[in-house]
């Protein structure tokens, strides 16, 4: 029996790049902080910032109104914290092999 091209037996004798690999492990993080928070933004703002009467005094925070300093400035700086925490200790920095070598001017050693 012949295997079907891209089965799992193919996948399993094949070495993924350690370069795709880390910047898959990096992407899926990304996308999971990015998704955090969307859905606080999103779920928080609508939450509070359509609550009461139109009527109601307008509570505010730092000069803000309420809604609008948590649900979309604290959520903001703390991802931002996070990125940076993410960016600067779990982030690898990984040489490309393909890149050609730097070259250092004349290689001969002698003038001319």
């Amino acid at each position: 029996m012949i295997p079907e091209r891209g089965s799992r037996a193919d996948d399993v004798d094949a070495e993924l790049d350690p370069v795709f690999v880390s910047s898959l492990r990096e992407s899926k993080w990304i996308v999971i902080i990015w998704f955090a928070n969307f859905a606080w933004v999103v779920s928080f703002s609508f939450w509070a910032g359509y609550e009461g009467d139109s009527e109601q005094r307008l509570v505010t925070t730092l000069g803000m109104p309420r809604w609008v300093f948590w649900g979309v400035f604290f959520p903001w700086i703390v991802t931002a914290g996070i990125t940076c925490w993410f960016a600067l200790t779990r982030m690898a920095d990984h040489p490309l092999e393909d890149e050609p070598p730097p070259h250092h001017g004349d290689e001969s050693g002698g003038a001319g």
